[in-house]
């Protein structure tokens, strides 16, 4: 009776093991309403399509996250973009540094994926937006 109740429990340990490790691809499409102002072609550039990732790992529910470092925490805010989670910030710091020439963003969209295993997940996200750069001459 004992051998076949540990059979049992065995099974069902094996089987939340398996059914909590998924990967999981979504993407997000934010709108982005500028303030109004008049420019012609001549005025400005828009850049081709540039992108940048980031990856935050957090376990046991949040008691441990890596990829966020709390006393140098490097995120940035889009206006009239709702970025709505610190790794999508942290994404589009990274996009922002590595393109300090952009005065403006365009077409700004989040690709992100997790991994879930038994104690921890992963997210994804990478960010790809277009750089609108003013003609200051």
């Amino acid at each position: 009776m004992k051998k076949q109740l540990s059979q049992i429990g065995l099974f069902i340990v094996v089987i939340v093991l398996f059914a909590s490790c998924r990967t999981v691809d979504f993407q997000n499409r934010s709108s982005m309403s500028l303030n109004e102002f008049r420019l012609s072609r001549s005025d400005y550039k828009i850049t081709p399509d540039a992108s940048a990732q980031a990856e935050v790992k957090i376990i046991l529910g949040g008691l441990i996250v890596k990829g966020l470092d709390d006393k140098n925490i490097k995120q940035a805010r889009i206006e009239s973009v709702w970025l709505g989670s610190a790794d999508e910030q942290l994404a589009v710091y990274e996009l922002l540094d590595k393109h300090p020439e952009w005065d403006y963003v365009t077409n700004v969209r989040f690709i992100k994926s997790y991994i879930q295993k038994p104690f921890s997940k992963t997210y994804k996200t990478k960010v790809i937006a277009k750089g609108i750069i003013l003609n200051t001459k």
